[in-house]
């Protein structure tokens, strides 16, 4: 992500308007994972293992949202992470 802001000129609206969005979304996605997660784990039924659906999801989640911020640099800078 930083690599793709540093090519826009330092100055300009779209940088500012970039990072605001970028900081948004860092902060909706939290929120997101843990409601989504704590809807997956309600599936357990109180079980045993509830959290562990819980813990499961989370990681499924941040692995999905880490590759895509990567797929999003390397599209943005040609292939270089």
């Amino acid at each position: 992500m930083a690599a793709m802001l540093n090519k826009i000129d330092e100055s300009s609206e779209d940088r500012h308007r970039a990072l605001r969005a970028a900081a948004a979304d860092n902060r909706a996605f939290p929120v997101y994972r843990t409601r989504h997660c704590e809807a997956f784990a309600v599936l357990a039924f109180g079980g045993n293992a509830q959290n562990d659906q819980r813990v499961a999801c989370a990681i499924e989640l941040n692995d999905r949202r880490t590759e895509s911020l990567w797929t999003t640099v390397r599209k943005q800078t040609g292939g270089r992470d």
